[in-house]
């Protein structure tokens, strides 16, 4: 049982560093979206220009949007806003990682098991 400690561990491993990460992804929203659901999910503010903005939650004020971090808050034009998004939970992303550890963790322990000197 011992060849199978380093495997797992390294299962393991993997496994916490996906979930520190979570099972999210982005989801593109109107900005009146993104001001109904805060402060339930994080917000991106995608800019015209390329850049991004991250946000605990935004807020719609006449032709400005205002943006709140933690380190304060800040405010873009309207016409600078390309789209706005908010991190979601996926389900297909949680599934599809439940089975890829499965699967793998599965595949490394038979490897371990056929490899070692007790079969």
């Amino acid at each position: 049982m011992r060849h199978l400690q380093r495997p797992i561990a390294g299962v393991l491993a993997v496994w916490m560093t996906v979930q520190a990460t979570g099972c999210v992804g982005w989801k593109t929203v109107t900005l009146p979206e993104a001001v109904a659901e805060n402060p339930k999910h994080k917000v991106q503010v995608v800019l015209r220009e390329g850049g991004k903005v991250a946000a605990d939650s935004v807020r719609a004020r006449g032709d400005t949007v205002v943006t709140y971090q933690p380190g304060g808050m800040g405010t873009i034009a309207l016409t600078n806003v390309s789209e706005t998004k908010v991190r979601r939970f996926s389900l297909g992303k949680t599934i599809g990682l439940v089975v890829g550890l499965a699967l793998g963790f599965f595949i490394i322990a038979g490897i371990s098991y056929a490899a070692s000197p007790d079969y």
